[in-house]
């Protein structure tokens, strides 16, 4: 199972960004 870095790093940044904006959503919603 070899892929190149590209495809995992974007993955790995679109997981981030959503985590992110879920926890922006979150933390707005909470104050």
């Amino acid at each position: 199972m070899i892929e190149q870095p590209g495809p995992i790093y974007l993955r790995y940044l679109v997981d981030i960004h959503k985590m992110y904006l879920m926890n922006y959503e979150f933390n707005t919603s909470c104050l």
